[in-house]
Parts: C-alpha cells; structure tokens; sequence
C-alpha cells in the first residue's frame, strides 16, 4: 500500500508499507500397506497424515529478519537512541 502526505497540495512524503510474511507450500504423502475397513489396522494412512498437520500445527519457525525489517528496526533504534532522555 502507498500512500502519499500532502501539504496545501504539496507532496512531501510518501509512505510505502511492506509484508514480511512469506508463502509456502507443504506436500505431505503417507503410505502403508492399507486394508479393509471391516479390518482397520492401527497403522492407518489417514491418522499418520492427521499427525502430521498436528505436528506442523505446532512447529516454531525459525525468526528471520528481511532487508525491511532489518531497515524498521534499525531506524527505529536510532530514533529511540536519539529521543532518549536521562532519568
């Protein structure tokens, strides 16, 4: 998203916003020898891959910096170092 600030008409800055979140894909497979439902098997394909979203469910991903966060947060720790006052 741009947006432009404007004085009596005048552009004199312009704000340009930016995602950091990025898009994956996950391709999850199971296979097992399989059966009859009149024979379920504790082994089941269906439960493995049920497993499996639960565990990606859970999983921490690892934090990364971009360049625009990298670029946010070290303009922002100028500012703070530079509005700081004594206690």
């Amino acid at each position: 998203m741009r947006r432009v600030l404007a004085d009596h008409g005048k552009p004199v800055m312009m704000e340009v916003d930016a995602t950091e979140k990025l898009y994956g894909d996950f391709v999850l497979t199971a296979t097992n020898s399989g059966g009859h439902s009149s024979l379920p098997r504790p082994e089941n394909a269906i439960y493995e891959l049920a497993d499996a979203l639960t565990r990606i469910q859970h999983y921490q991903f690892p934090f990364e910096l971009n360049n625009i966060t990298r670029a946010f947060t070290s303009g922002r720790q100028r500012s703070q170092r530079r509005n700081a006052r004594p206690i």
